[in-house]
């Protein structure tokens, strides 16, 4: 499948004519099978446009697997030379009401900062 997505990644990025070289990409991954797929295949990508791959996850602690996820996806980064941001969103934060909507903006704000 990773091999799928990073053709069609490429494919998009030369329709798109960017440049390859030397740039950094930032990633948001969340660790499942398709987030991880779309890291392999930009791993891949990375390898060969020498870019700078940075992965950003949050981890909203809203499943008991969440940290174990984010060990794994640190592991595969660290065997990769991958960069990774990682933020926790503390249950303590978490608003009573309205947690998927403030979940996302946590997100975007945290990988807002990433690219900052």
């Amino acid at each position: 499948m990773w091999i799928k997505l990073a053709i069609q990644s490429k494919k998009i990025l030369k329709e798109q004519q960017l440049a390859f070289s030397n740039q950094t990409v930032i990633l948001a991954v969340s660790a499942g099978p398709d987030s991880m797929s779309l890291l392999a295949g930009f791993y891949q990508l990375s390898r060969q446009y020498d870019m700078k791959l940075i992965v950003a996850h949050v981890d909203h602690q809203l499943r008991p697997d969440s940290a174990a996820e984010y060990r794994l996806l640190r592991e595969y980064c660290v065997a990769r030379d991958i960069t990774v941001l990682n933020k926790q969103w503390p249950i303590a934060e978490h608003p009573p009401k309205g947690l998927e909507a403030s979940a996302r903006e946590f997100r975007y704000s945290f990988f807002y900062r990433a690219y900052a």
